[in-house]
């Protein structure tokens, strides 16, 4: 059954057509589910000083696709992790078995995955896949949202629908790259921890792709982000809804959910191959030691761990959070690039991140030098020079003139915007 949440009106996206109805804030239906958002709609919203609509949640999740939720410059001030100590039968196999844990699939053994990608030089995404991208995204969503509660109740059998149904997600990434890249690197607030992990999920695919990883490594990644953050439903939730920032005593429960995963998955965690099980043990470790469970550095953290701990954090920084706003993606990716400096993160990693999204995010909005606006549709080689859909300012529409600014040397990114105006 859809779940409706408040959504507001001057964010209707004109055009699109939603799957479930839409109602006032009073419960009167103003639009029957399949019809496509208007002009007319919204106009007569607007006359009636209607500010906000109730929208199911799934189709808020196909709305904002693709489009940047992040608002805010400047991230959180790091913490200091007080680690609570915890072990099982499983984290302490792994612990005493470090080196053997570490050898499996961390070398690539099949093809390079990348050369089966199809990579789009320029142009906008087609529409039509686009469409089908947001809608299969929401349905799984929604799938992991309730594996994750069946895994708590002990329903740990739930864990094959994670490990069978990662192939469909690796398999979005052939048709366009970008496309699924920008929906990966975009995530919105809600549906935490499912969305987080896909999200996670995604964006790892989209780095472990440009690192040259072969399809039986994005297997073991896939899986291990899916997973990875379930546990966290045993977490009280009201902790995790909190808008204020979670003091050490809370975050120290919160360290303890990449060992208690195991103990979740227990009675089937032999569907769960040992590299994907690394990753979900390993992504909240960092390179310099200053992570979580184990406080493990460098090659003692597993190469897919460390590839899921960069996609992992820039999905965290970029989403917004009960306590705070989302970074703008730029500023997200200026914080990794500062923290790989520092050590926090393996330094080629954080390279391929750039690769994969570029220095001024898949998605994200900008301004010229010569006051246009813009949003940033593909990648090209110059990290600072994508290739981007462009409009004078003030008269933003559906379409714009696609340019690549790695030809146009006239051209120049002057700053990243919260929004198109």
């Amino acid at each position: 059954m859809s779940r409706f949440q408040s959504f507001p009106v001057a964010e209707l996206p004109v055009g699109i057509r939603l799957g479930c109805a839409v109602y006032d804030e009073h419960n009167t239906k103003l639009l029957a589910a399949g019809l496509a958002i208007s002009d007319q709609l919204v106009q007569a919203l607007h006359r009636r000083e209607v500010t906000s609509v109730l929208v199911s949640t799934t189709d808020i999740g196909r709305m904002q696709a693709f489009r940047p939720q992040g608002q805010s410059k400047h991230p959180l001030p790091d913490r200091e992790i007080d680690i609570a100590p915890t072990e099982n039968d499983f984290s302490r196999e792994m612990d005493q078995n470090l080196n053997a844990w570490l050898r499996p699939a961390a070398d690539r053994v099949g093809p390079k995955f990348s050369d089966r990608v199809k990579k789009i030089l320029d142009g906008t995404y087609d529409e039509e896949w686009v469409e089908h991208l947001a809608t299969a995204h929401e349905l799984q969503v929604t799938q992991l949202e309730q594996v994750g509660r069946s895994v708590v109740r002990g329903g740990s059998e739930q864990v094959l629908a994670l490990t069978e149904g990662c192939a469909e997600v690796i398999d979005r990434i052939l048709n366009d790259v970008d496309a699924f890249t920008c929906l990966g690197g975009n995530p919105n607030g809600g549906e935490y921890p499912g969305r987080h992990c896909l999200h996670t999920a995604m964006l790892a695919i989209s780095i472990g792709t440009s690192f040259g990883c072969d399809h039986e490594q994005l297997r073991n990644l896939t899986i291990g982000c899916l997973m990875h953050d379930l546990a966290m439903l045993e977490v009280d939730q009201y902790t995790l809804k909190s808008r204020k920032v979670l003091d050490a005593n809370e975050f120290r429960e919160i360290t303890k959910h990449p060992v208690r995963i195991f103990d979740l998955l227990e009675t089937h965690l032999d569907h769960v191959p040992e590299a994907a099980r690394m990753v979900a043990y390993q992504m909240h470790e960092r390179f310099d030691g200053s992570g979580y469970p184990r406080q493990r550095q460098g090659c003692e953290i597993h190469l897919l761990a460390r590839i899921a701990a960069v996609a992992d954090s820039f999905v965290a920084l970029v989403a917004p959070r009960p306590h705070r706003n989302g970074l703008l993606a730029y500023y997200a990716v200026a914080k990794l690039l500062k923290d790989a400096s520092a050590g926090r993160f393996d330094p080629q990693i954080v390279r391929h991140l750039l690769q994969a999204v570029s220095l001024f995010p898949l998605g994200s909005y900008i301004e010229l030098n010569d006051n246009r606006v813009a949003r940033v549709l593909r990648t090209t080689p110059k990290y600072d020079r994508p290739v981007i859909e462009m409009w004078e300012r003030g008269s933003v529409s559906a379409h714009g003139a696609v340019v690549d600014l790695s030809h146009e040397p006239d051209l120049r990114v002057m700053r990243p915007l919260p929004a198109l105006r």
